[in-house]
């Protein structure tokens, strides 16, 4: 793995754990490139957390270990191993396939208290909150506590499962991570252009490449949820997705969704339902000056709140050419700075398909 030796950079520890140079510097401290690690270390305290995590793991490992395995599997079991330390909990856990987890199990029981119980084909019959099965071809997670779980995935993605909810991570296709969900999950996906990331929930596929959204098949009876939080992603039913993968030149129709929208999949009809999220977020950096008017022109503020929050208003630039508006909009919500602007003007509002269109047939009253 060969990452620019930047001390500005910031390592994770997957990274580290992968980095010839850091493993050869926690193992013989007189290493030439000593001075880098201790420089890097010492420009922020939180980065002892993340060395001292990698330095656990380093020392579950021989260097063979390196030699023998390839980049997928080694980012595979350490995935796996981060999931448990961070989640902390006692887990029915089954290791299959390569030496590896031989070191980090037997291991694991030490460093973290005895919190998981090791058996290299079987599940060990215990209480257990979450339940994770790894194999080389599909990692299994499912969570049966009363909170929410955060696992990191092979390819780095960050997964949030929900409780009574559970889910499959495979990379069988060479071309795509596919996961399977049962409940409710967020997803935090580490942008690969050339592997699209897969959510299979319900009959309803979500395809994306890098972005963060939810997934909810537990909604509402017969019903799935997507909803993005930032980028993109397209979301189309089981049956048209299947049928474009298998026909040549077939193109699956489906609903593209951005930043603050959601979609209701209703899986009797194969219908969507396309809308803005319950409170859209800010998605750009803003000033408190930026919502504060002083005889500022309508149109610049609803242009303006397009860009901060990422969605599209729809009014006649004509009919409010005339309009101006004197008020501070910094700690109202969007739908309440919608509503109080409209107010001001005499103007009415509604949601259509993800979208705000301002009612104002006399413009300004």
């Amino acid at each position: 793995m060969q990452i620019k030796m930047d001390t500005h950079h910031n390592f994770t520890v997957e990274e580290l754990v992968l980095n010839s140079s850091f493993r050869k510097w926690v193992k013989e401290k007189e290493y030439t490139e000593d001075q880098f690690w201790r420089i890097w270390v010492d420009l922020d305290i939180q980065r002892e957390k993340t060395v001292e995590e990698a330095q656990w793991l380093i020392g579950l490992m021989k260097e063979n270990d390196f030699m023998n395995l390839s980049e997928d599997e080694l980012r595979q079991d350490i995935a796996m191993l981060m999931s448990n330390i961070r989640n902390g909990k006692k887990q029915r856990t089954v290791y299959k396939g390569n030496q590896l987890w031989k070191y980090m199990a037997a291991a694991s029981v030490f460093l973290l208290g005895g919190y998981f119980y090791y058996h290299r084909l079987n599940v060990q019959e215990a209480e257990s909150a979450v339940e994770i099965t790894n194999s080389r071809e599909v990692l299994q997670y499912s969570n049966d506590s009363s909170h929410s779980l955060t696992f990191l995935l092979p390819d780095s993605s960050t997964m949030v499962l929900e409780p009574m909810s559970k889910a499959t991570f495979s990379q069988q296709e060479s071309n795509e991570r596919k996961v399977e969900l049962t409940g409710e999950a967020f997803f935090d996906v580490r942008k690969n252009p050339h592997r699209p990331f897969i959510v299979l929930s319900n009959k309803l596929i979500t395809k994306v490449l890098g972005t963060k959204f939810k997934v909810n098949s537990s909604a509402a009876k017969g019903i799935v949820q997507v909803e993005v939080i930032s980028g993109k992603v397209s979301v189309f039913r089981k049956m048209d997705w299947e049928k474009s993968k298998s026909e040549v030149q077939t193109v699956a129709s489906g609903v593209v969704l951005t930043a603050n929208q959601k979609v209701d999949f209703i899986v009797v009809d194969g219908t969507f339902s396309k809308k803005l999220i319950d409170i859209p977020e800010k998605i750009t950096k803003v000033n408190v000056e930026d919502f504060e008017f002083v005889q500022t022109p309508v149109t610049d503020v609803f242009e303006r709140i397009q860009k901060v929050y990422a969605i599209e208003i729809v009014f006649d630039s004509t009919l409010l050419a005339d309009c101006k508006l004197n008020a501070s909009l910094v700690d109202e919500n969007m739908y309440e700075k919608i509503r109080l602007i409209c107010q001001s003007i005499g103007a009415t509002f509604q949601e259509v398909d993800a979208r705000i269109i301002i009612n104002a047939p006399k413009g300004c009253n």
